[in-house]
């Protein structure tokens, strides 16, 4: 992402804040970089333009490689939301404190972001009084996915009723494993070369 020099001081400082909450270890000793550590060694390093470069001795077990794979999904949601701050406008509304952006404003509702020492924490409201206040706040603190879901479902942009709930998706999921345990089992009993001669004769036949 092409940005100023000190938009990337402030990426990589939300960067650090995140990655520090989610346990990955930091080495301090680069100011232009964030090199990250698992169990003491290094693992990948987050560059100031929003990519994460590493090293394949550094990622050789499966432990390792998913831990950069997190990595580069925490900095690419990082670099989103705050090439967003960076070019938001300020929310002006009667009574509520400054520093607020507004990230998305649709039908009523605005998705807002605020730069705190602990990172960006981000709100979601319904506008009021002919767009001069706001209310029902929904705090989602630093769960940006979580305040972009709620903005889409208060501002009508999606129907809640369309969203899978964890337990709906578990679900989901034990049916497709269930069914393709069920194949599996089908193909064994049946044999493999059986398989293949059904599939040979299908293929003939198809083209008599």
């Amino acid at each position: 992402m092409s940005i100023s020099a000190e938009e990337k001081v402030c990426y990589l400082r939300e960067a650090a804040i995140v990655l520090a909450k989610e346990g990955f270890q930091l080495d301090e000793v680069h100011t232009d970089r964030l090199c990250i550590l698992l169990d003491g060694s290094p693992l990948c390093e987050v560059t100031e333009s929003g990519g994460v470069a590493y090293r394949n001795e550094d990622i050789d077990e499966p432990e390792r490689i998913a831990a950069k794979d997190k990595v580069y999904e925490i900095v690419r949601t990082t670099a989103e939301y705050m090439r967003q701050m960076e070019m938001a406008p300020f929310l002006k509304a009667d009574g509520l404190e400054d520093g607020y952006k507004v990230l998305a404003d649709f039908n009523g509702t605005v998705l807002a972001g605020v730069q705190s020492k602990h990172g960006v924490h981000f709100v979601t409201w319904d506008w009021a009084y002919g767009h001069t206040g706001v209310c029902h706040g929904h705090y989602f603190m630093e769960n940006y996915a979580g305040a972009k879901q709620d903005f889409a479902i208060r501002s009508g942009l999606i129907q809640k009723e369309r969203l899978f709930t964890p337990e709906q998706m578990t679900e989901i999921y034990r049916c497709c494993a269930d069914s393709v345990c069920s194949l599996l089992r089908h193909i064994h009993s049946a044999g493999i070369a059986d398989v293949g001669t059904s599939a040979a004769a299908r293929y003939h036949s198809a083209l008599s």
